[in-house]
Protein backbone atom coordinates (compact mmCIF):
# COMPACT_ATOMS: atom_id res chain seq x y z
CA UNK A 1 0.00 0.00 0.00
CA UNK A 2 1.14 3.53 -0.70
CA UNK A 3 2.40 5.18 2.48
CA UNK A 4 2.05 8.89 3.23
CA UNK A 5 5.60 8.77 4.52
CA UNK A 6 7.33 5.68 5.91
CA UNK A 7 8.35 7.39 9.15
CA UNK A 8 4.86 8.64 10.13
CA UNK A 9 3.75 6.51 13.05
CA UNK A 10 0.86 8.58 14.32
CA UNK A 11 -1.33 11.51 13.30
CA UNK A 12 -2.69 13.68 16.14
CA UNK A 13 -5.09 16.28 14.75
CA UNK A 14 -7.01 18.95 16.64
CA UNK A 15 -10.12 19.95 14.66
CA UNK A 16 -11.56 22.70 16.91
CA UNK A 17 -14.03 23.95 18.00
CA UNK A 18 -13.88 27.71 17.46
CA UNK A 19 -13.56 30.04 20.47
CA UNK A 20 -12.01 27.37 22.69
CA UNK A 21 -8.42 28.74 22.82
CA UNK A 22 -7.54 27.16 19.48
CA UNK A 23 -5.40 30.08 18.30
CA UNK A 24 -3.41 30.18 21.54
CA UNK A 25 -2.73 26.45 21.26
CA UNK A 26 -1.65 26.80 17.63
CA UNK A 27 0.61 29.75 18.37
CA UNK A 28 2.24 27.87 21.24
CA UNK A 29 2.89 24.80 19.13
CA UNK A 30 4.31 26.91 16.29
CA UNK A 31 6.64 28.71 18.71
CA UNK A 32 7.95 25.38 20.01
CA UNK A 33 8.10 23.59 16.65
CA UNK A 34 11.88 23.13 16.42
CA UNK A 35 12.22 21.93 19.99
CA UNK A 36 9.27 19.56 19.65
CA UNK A 37 10.79 17.99 16.54
CA UNK A 38 13.76 16.98 18.69
CA UNK A 39 11.25 15.32 21.04
CA UNK A 40 9.85 13.24 18.17
CA UNK A 41 6.84 15.46 17.45
CA UNK A 42 6.42 17.09 14.05
CA UNK A 43 4.11 20.14 14.23
CA UNK A 44 2.62 21.31 10.93
CA UNK A 45 1.65 24.93 11.26
CA UNK A 46 -1.91 26.13 10.72
CA UNK A 47 -0.73 28.57 8.03
CA UNK A 48 0.70 25.67 6.02
CA UNK A 49 -2.11 23.18 6.53
CA UNK A 50 -5.19 25.37 6.08
CA UNK A 51 -4.59 26.35 2.42
CA UNK A 52 -3.80 22.71 1.67
CA UNK A 53 -7.15 21.41 2.88
CA UNK A 54 -9.08 24.21 1.19
CA UNK A 55 -7.54 23.24 -2.13
CA UNK A 56 -8.23 19.56 -1.67
CA UNK A 57 -11.79 20.10 -0.50
CA UNK A 58 -12.56 21.83 -3.79
CA UNK A 59 -11.52 18.63 -5.59
CA UNK A 60 -13.56 16.27 -3.43
CA UNK A 61 -16.11 15.34 -6.09
CA UNK A 62 -13.39 14.32 -8.56
CA UNK A 63 -11.66 12.25 -5.88
CA UNK A 64 -14.86 10.39 -5.09
CA UNK A 65 -15.43 9.51 -8.73
CA UNK A 66 -12.07 7.75 -8.89
CA UNK A 67 -12.32 6.06 -5.53
CA UNK A 68 -10.35 8.59 -3.53
CA UNK A 69 -6.94 7.44 -4.82
CA UNK A 70 -5.99 10.79 -6.32
CA UNK A 71 -7.11 12.53 -3.17
CA UNK A 72 -4.97 10.30 -0.97
CA UNK A 73 -1.87 10.67 -3.10
CA UNK A 74 -2.32 14.42 -3.43
CA UNK A 75 -2.83 14.83 0.30
CA UNK A 76 0.33 12.83 0.97
CA UNK A 77 2.36 14.89 -1.48
CA UNK A 78 1.16 18.21 -0.12
CA UNK A 79 1.69 17.33 3.55
CA UNK A 80 5.17 16.02 2.81
CA UNK A 81 6.27 19.53 1.82
CA UNK A 82 5.85 20.71 5.41
CA UNK A 83 7.15 17.65 7.26
CA UNK A 84 10.06 18.01 9.62
CA UNK A 85 10.79 14.29 9.87
CA UNK A 86 9.64 13.36 13.40
CA UNK A 87 7.41 10.24 13.48
CA UNK A 88 4.45 11.78 15.35
CA UNK A 89 2.67 14.47 13.32
CA UNK A 90 0.49 17.09 15.04
CA UNK A 91 -1.91 19.47 13.26
CA UNK A 92 -4.41 21.95 14.66
CA UNK A 93 -6.98 23.65 12.44
CA UNK A 94 -10.47 24.48 13.68
CA UNK A 95 -11.62 25.09 10.12
CA UNK A 96 -11.68 21.32 9.64
CA UNK A 97 -15.01 21.47 11.49
CA UNK A 98 -16.24 24.43 9.46
CA UNK A 99 -16.20 28.19 9.72
CA UNK A 100 -16.79 30.29 12.83
CA UNK A 101 -20.44 30.45 11.74
CA UNK A 102 -20.77 26.73 12.52
CA UNK A 103 -21.70 27.17 16.21
CA UNK A 104 -24.48 29.61 15.23
CA UNK A 105 -26.35 27.10 13.06
CA UNK A 106 -29.36 25.10 14.35
CA UNK A 107 -27.24 21.98 13.80
CA UNK A 108 -23.66 22.57 14.91
CA UNK A 109 -21.22 22.77 12.03
CA UNK A 110 -23.45 21.69 9.14
CA UNK A 111 -21.41 19.91 6.50
CA UNK A 112 -18.75 18.94 9.01
CA UNK A 113 -18.72 15.35 7.79
CA UNK A 114 -17.43 16.29 4.35
CA UNK A 115 -14.65 18.39 5.85
CA UNK A 116 -13.32 15.95 8.43
CA UNK A 117 -13.58 13.05 5.98
CA UNK A 118 -10.27 14.20 4.50
CA UNK A 119 -8.68 12.75 7.61
CA UNK A 120 -9.79 9.23 6.72
CA UNK A 121 -7.05 9.23 4.08
CA UNK A 122 -4.53 9.73 6.88
CA UNK A 123 -6.12 7.05 9.05
CA UNK A 124 -5.43 4.55 6.28
CA UNK A 125 -1.73 5.29 6.56
CA UNK A 126 -1.05 5.47 10.31
CA UNK A 127 -2.97 5.64 13.59
CA UNK A 128 -5.13 8.74 13.93
CA UNK A 129 -6.16 10.54 17.11
CA UNK A 130 -8.60 13.44 16.73
CA UNK A 131 -9.00 16.14 19.37
CA UNK A 132 -12.04 18.30 20.04
CA UNK A 133 -12.02 21.24 22.46
CA UNK A 134 -15.29 22.40 24.01
CA UNK A 135 -16.65 25.26 26.10
CA UNK A 136 -19.98 26.47 27.43
CA UNK A 137 -22.03 27.94 24.59
CA UNK A 138 -22.80 31.13 26.48
CA UNK A 139 -19.16 32.04 25.72
CA UNK A 140 -18.78 30.30 22.35
CA UNK A 141 -21.78 31.89 20.63
CA UNK A 142 -20.99 35.59 21.30
CA UNK A 143 -17.38 35.11 20.22
CA UNK A 144 -18.37 33.20 17.10
CA UNK A 145 -20.91 35.87 16.15
CA UNK A 146 -18.42 38.72 16.57
CA UNK A 147 -15.86 36.81 14.51
CA UNK A 148 -18.23 36.05 11.64
CA UNK A 149 -19.52 39.61 11.57
CA UNK A 150 -16.01 40.90 10.87
CA UNK A 151 -15.99 39.09 7.52
CA UNK A 152 -19.63 38.48 6.54
CA UNK A 153 -21.95 41.47 7.01
CA UNK A 154 -24.99 39.40 6.03
CA UNK A 155 -24.81 37.78 9.48
CA UNK A 156 -25.84 41.03 11.20
CA UNK A 157 -28.87 40.25 13.36
CA UNK A 158 -28.51 36.45 13.16
CA UNK A 159 -27.81 36.34 16.86
CA UNK A 160 -31.42 37.32 17.52
CA UNK A 161 -32.59 34.02 16.03
CA UNK A 162 -29.93 32.17 17.98
CA UNK A 163 -31.10 33.89 21.16
CA UNK A 164 -34.67 32.72 20.59
CA UNK A 165 -33.57 29.18 19.86
CA UNK A 166 -31.29 28.65 22.85
CA UNK A 167 -33.91 30.07 25.23
CA UNK A 168 -35.90 26.86 24.82
CA UNK A 169 -33.29 24.42 23.49
CA UNK A 170 -29.70 25.15 24.59
CA UNK A 171 -27.13 23.52 22.29
CA UNK A 172 -25.23 20.38 23.21
CA UNK A 173 -21.82 19.07 22.15
CA UNK A 174 -22.95 15.44 22.30
CA UNK A 175 -24.57 15.19 18.82
CA UNK A 176 -21.47 16.75 17.25
CA UNK A 177 -19.24 14.26 19.07
CA UNK A 178 -21.38 11.39 17.79
CA UNK A 179 -21.19 12.75 14.23
CA UNK A 180 -17.42 13.09 14.41
CA UNK A 181 -17.10 9.51 15.63
CA UNK A 182 -19.31 8.29 12.78
CA UNK A 183 -17.41 10.31 10.16
CA UNK A 184 -14.00 9.06 11.39
CA UNK A 185 -14.58 5.40 12.31
CA UNK A 186 -10.86 4.61 12.36
CA UNK A 187 -9.87 7.44 14.70
CA UNK A 188 -9.53 7.70 18.46
CA UNK A 189 -11.37 10.74 19.83
CA UNK A 190 -10.00 12.85 22.69
CA UNK A 191 -11.70 15.92 24.21
CA UNK A 192 -10.69 18.77 26.49
CA UNK A 193 -12.43 21.74 28.05
CA UNK A 194 -11.38 25.32 27.40
CA UNK A 195 -11.41 26.11 31.11
CA UNK A 196 -8.96 23.27 31.76
CA UNK A 197 -6.67 24.59 29.04
CA UNK A 198 -6.84 28.07 30.57
CA UNK A 199 -6.03 26.66 34.01
CA UNK A 200 -3.18 24.38 32.92
CA UNK A 201 -2.30 24.74 29.22
CA UNK A 202 0.83 22.62 29.57
CA UNK A 203 -1.15 19.58 30.69
CA UNK A 204 -3.52 19.88 27.74
CA UNK A 205 -0.68 20.50 25.27
CA UNK A 206 1.16 17.41 26.50
CA UNK A 207 -2.08 15.46 26.08
CA UNK A 208 -2.41 16.63 22.49
CA UNK A 209 1.21 15.84 21.70
CA UNK A 210 1.22 12.49 23.47
CA UNK A 211 4.16 13.63 25.60
CA UNK A 212 4.74 14.12 29.31
CA UNK A 213 6.46 16.84 31.27
CA UNK A 214 7.29 19.22 28.44
CA UNK A 215 7.16 22.84 29.60
CA UNK A 216 5.92 25.49 27.20
CA UNK A 217 6.44 29.21 26.84
CA UNK A 218 3.69 31.22 28.53
CA UNK A 219 2.31 33.14 25.56
CA UNK A 220 -0.22 35.93 26.17
CA UNK A 221 -3.74 35.43 24.78
CA UNK A 222 -3.83 36.50 21.12
CA UNK A 223 -5.38 39.93 20.72
CA UNK A 224 -6.86 39.14 17.31
CA UNK A 225 -9.25 36.53 18.73
CA UNK A 226 -10.53 38.53 21.69
CA UNK A 227 -14.25 39.22 21.52
CA UNK A 228 -14.88 42.98 21.12
CA UNK A 229 -16.88 44.95 23.67
CA UNK A 230 -20.67 45.24 23.52
CA UNK A 231 -20.35 48.78 22.10
CA UNK A 232 -17.92 47.62 19.40
CA UNK A 233 -20.19 44.77 18.30
CA UNK A 234 -23.19 47.12 18.22
CA UNK A 235 -21.27 49.54 15.99
CA UNK A 236 -20.22 46.67 13.74
CA UNK A 237 -23.79 45.44 13.46
CA UNK A 238 -25.06 48.90 12.55
CA UNK A 239 -22.43 49.33 9.86
CA UNK A 240 -23.01 45.81 8.54
CA UNK A 241 -26.71 46.50 8.03
CA UNK A 242 -25.75 49.51 5.93
CA UNK A 243 -23.21 47.52 3.93
CA UNK A 244 -25.59 45.72 1.55
CA UNK A 245 -23.83 45.00 -1.71
CA UNK A 246 -20.35 45.59 -0.33
CA UNK A 247 -17.91 42.93 -1.52
CA UNK A 248 -16.73 40.59 1.22
CA UNK A 249 -13.10 41.63 0.75
CA UNK A 250 -14.03 45.29 1.04
CA UNK A 251 -16.14 44.60 4.11
CA UNK A 252 -13.20 42.99 5.93
CA UNK A 253 -11.26 46.25 5.72
CA UNK A 254 -14.34 48.29 6.57
CA UNK A 255 -15.13 46.18 9.63
CA UNK A 256 -11.59 46.56 10.92
CA UNK A 257 -11.92 50.31 10.58
CA UNK A 258 -15.08 50.20 12.70
CA UNK A 259 -13.42 48.08 15.38
CA UNK A 260 -10.32 50.26 15.41
CA UNK A 261 -12.40 52.96 17.08
CA UNK A 262 -12.66 50.78 20.18
CA UNK A 263 -9.89 49.59 22.46
CA UNK A 264 -9.89 45.90 23.29
CA UNK A 265 -10.41 45.26 26.95
CA UNK A 266 -12.31 48.49 27.47
CA UNK A 267 -16.05 48.83 27.82
CA UNK A 268 -18.71 46.36 28.90
CA UNK A 269 -18.12 42.83 27.59
CA UNK A 270 -20.38 41.49 24.87
CA UNK A 271 -22.89 39.33 26.73
CA UNK A 272 -25.99 39.16 24.50
CA UNK A 273 -27.92 36.41 26.29
CA UNK A 274 -30.29 36.92 29.25
CA UNK A 275 -29.32 35.35 32.56
CA UNK A 276 -31.89 32.57 32.20
CA UNK A 277 -30.43 31.45 28.86
CA UNK A 278 -26.89 31.66 30.23
CA UNK A 279 -27.90 29.44 33.14
CA UNK A 280 -29.52 26.92 30.78
CA UNK A 281 -26.45 26.78 28.53
CA UNK A 282 -24.12 26.31 31.47
CA UNK A 283 -26.35 23.59 32.86
CA UNK A 284 -26.39 21.81 29.50
CA UNK A 285 -22.61 22.11 29.26
CA UNK A 286 -22.15 20.54 32.69
CA UNK A 287 -24.50 17.71 31.66
CA UNK A 288 -22.51 17.26 28.43
CA UNK A 289 -19.25 16.95 30.35
CA UNK A 290 -20.74 14.40 32.73
CA UNK A 291 -22.10 12.41 29.80
CA UNK A 292 -18.75 12.51 27.98
CA UNK A 293 -17.10 10.99 31.05
CA UNK A 294 -19.81 8.32 31.14
CA UNK A 295 -19.95 7.45 27.43
CA UNK A 296 -16.32 7.93 26.48
CA UNK A 297 -14.24 6.54 29.30
CA UNK A 298 -10.71 7.98 29.17
CA UNK A 299 -11.49 10.38 26.32
CA UNK A 300 -11.36 13.59 28.36
CA UNK A 301 -7.93 15.19 28.76
CA UNK A 302 -7.65 16.82 32.19
CA UNK A 303 -4.93 18.79 33.97
CA UNK A 304 -2.18 16.75 35.60
CA UNK A 305 -2.85 18.22 39.04
CA UNK A 306 -5.86 16.07 39.87
CA UNK A 307 -9.28 15.82 38.36
CA UNK A 308 -11.02 19.08 37.39
CA UNK A 309 -13.97 20.31 39.38
CA UNK A 310 -17.47 20.99 38.06
CA UNK A 311 -17.75 22.54 34.61
CA UNK A 312 -17.08 26.28 34.80
CA UNK A 313 -16.72 29.10 32.30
Amino acid sequence: MFRVRPDVEEWRIHIGAHKTATTHLQDTLAAERDRLCEEGVDVIRREDFRPLTRTLMSRRSLSRRIGGRVFELDLARRIRRFRGGAPRVVISDEDLLGTAAGPLAPVLYPGMEARVSVLNALARQASLTVFLSIRSFDRVLPGAYATVLRYQPEYAGVLGRVRDRVASDPPSWLPLIDRIAAALPGARLRIWRQEDYRRDPGAILNGVLGTAGIRFADLPPPEITRTPSAAAVAALEADARAAAGVARGDWAARSEAVLSRFHLGEGAPFRPFPERSVALMRERYAEDCDEIYRRHDGAMITPERGKPGPATV
